[in-house]
Parts: C-alpha cells; sequence; structure tokens
C-alpha cells in the first residue's frame, strides 16, 4: 500500500496504512482467542508511523470574511458554506437534498455521504445526525433553493419540456438540469480560487476543522461537539479540544516572552 498498490495506484499514507493495520491485529487476536488460529501474524509486523499532516485552521474574523466572499446561489460555494456553518464533510454537504431542509423544525438533516455514483450511507453510523439550523443557515437555504427554481425555470423555457421540476429529492448541490455534483467538485473550485479569496493553505475539510475548532474554543461541550461533528471515535473530537488548547497556551505565553 506504502509502495501504491492500492485501487487507485497512488501511494496510501502511513496514517491510512496504520489504521488498517490496527484493524487486522484486532480481527487476528479474536481468532486466536476463539483459537482459529494458533499465533496472531500481525504481532510480527511493524506498522508504519502516523504521517499525516495536522489540520490548519482559519479563525472567526477570517471565516466570516470568506463567507462574505461565497455566494450561496452557485452549487459548490453553497457547499463550501454549509461546510464552514455547520461542520459538515463535503460529501454530507453533496448529498444534502431538498426534503433535508426541515423547515419546518429548522433542522438539517444528515442521512447521507456521497461519491462519485451518487448517495450512499454516511461515513459512520454517527454520521446520521440532525442539525439545528441557524437562521444564517436557512438564509442560504432559502436563497440556493430560489436560484434552483430559476435555473429549472429557464431550462424548461429553453427545450419546451414540463421538466425539471423542483421536488423534495432535488440534490441542492446540482447542476442546471438537476444532477447531482460529485463530491470533488467543491475542492476542484477551491482549489481554482483559494489563492484569489487570500487561504492558499487551506483544503475543503480544514474550512470544517475551522468550524469545530470554533466551536471547542467557545468550550462547547465535548460530547455535543462530537454530536454535531458526527464522529464515531471520542479520542477524534478530543483531539481537536488539545489542538486548540495548546494554541491559546501558546498564544498566552506569548504575550509574555521574556
Amino acid at each position: 500500500l506504502l509502495a501504491g498498490e492500492t485501487p487507485s495506484g497512488k501511494p496510501a499514507s502511513g496514517t491510512y496504512v496504520r489504521d488498517i493495520a490496527a484493524t487486522l491485529h484486532l480481527m487476528f487476536k479474536s481468532a486466536v482467542k476463539d483459537k482459529h488460529m494458533p499465533n496472531n501474524p500481525c504481532d510480527y509486523a511493524e506498522a508504519p508511523g502516523r504521517d499525516t499532516k495536522e489540520r490548519k485552521t482559519i479563525r472567526y474574523g477570517a471565516i466570516v470574511k470568506l463567507l462574505d466572499k461565497l455566494d450561496p446561489r452557485d452549487p459548490v460555494q453553497f457547499a463550501l458554506r454549509a461546510m464552514i456553518k455547520n461542520g459538515i464533510r463535503r460529501e454530507e454537504a453533496v448529498a444534502l437534498d431538498v426534503i433535508d431542509a426541515d423547515f419546518a423544525h429548522t433542522i438539517i438533516h444528515i442521512r447521507h455521504g456521497s461519491d462519485a455514483l451518487g448517495k450512499k450511507e454516511t461515513k459512520t453510523p454517527a454520521g446520521e445526525r440532525d442539525l439545528p439550523m441557524t437562521e444564517s443557515f436557512r438564509n442560504d437555504l432559502r436563497v440556493r433553493i430560489a436560484q434552483i427554481e430559476e435555473d429549472f425555470r429557464e431550462i424548461r423555457e429553453d427545450i419546451g419540456m414540463p421538466y425539471p421540476v423542483l421536488t423534495d429529492d432535488t440534490p441542492l448541490v446540482c447542476n442546471k438540469l438537476g444532477e447531482r455534483l460529485k463530491p470533488d467538485a467543491p475542492t476542484h473550485w477551491w482549489r481554482a480560487n483559494r489563492e484569489r479569496l487570500g487561504y492558499p493553505d487551506i483544503t475543503p475539510h480544514d474550512l470544517r476543522h475551522s468550524y469545530l475548532s470554533e466551536l471547542a474554543r467557545r468550550k462547547v461541550e465535548p460530547k455535543v461537539l462530537q454530536k454535531i461533528a458526527g464522529h464515531a471515535d471520542y479520542r477524534t473530537t478530543m483531539g481537536i479540544y488539545v489542538h486548540v488548547d495548546l494554541e491559546d497556551m501558546q498564544e498566552a505565553l506569548e504575550v509574555v516572552d521574556w
């Protein structure tokens, strides 16, 4: 895997391979316990170290400035705004349908992820969750839905047919024909525009991480943050808290650096 023997042909990261090794070790350990195997072969293999780069974050002021530059009428920019305002994953934002926006109860339903083939199950069972819909995001949803309706109206007039029409199943992140965009569409747009926007080193996932870090910085309870983030592993959530605390301590110590 490290050498590139993967489905994509690209070398896998040490972190990814280490996680696979840990899973295999537990599987074989269970097999040994149940007497299906004499020993655990993973005991004789050294897993690679973690090499995932530490996530970068942008602070509150920079987030607000970025949001001012993103247009919710555009599907990919709407997806990025959804990630920044709700802390949802890129594939979760792309999987949102009109029915997932519950205006009556002011809830956004996260029920699916997405890949190149369309909607799929969320990354983990914990990923399936309901999030309160803030007033700001309600406005984004109204703007995006109105734009979809306008796009559909223009298409109907151009082709002289009674479709496409807005339904509960219409993707919120779609082209003018109502076809769901692939989850890498926001990434491609972001890479092409992030330097112009003033965030050359930030990735789409960093935007989600920035939102979650801001919640941690404001002392949102860890269990609440875990639910919002859709983390299956509590340690992932606590890692954000540790990172934020270290950042804040560093800033505090630099105030009196004699």
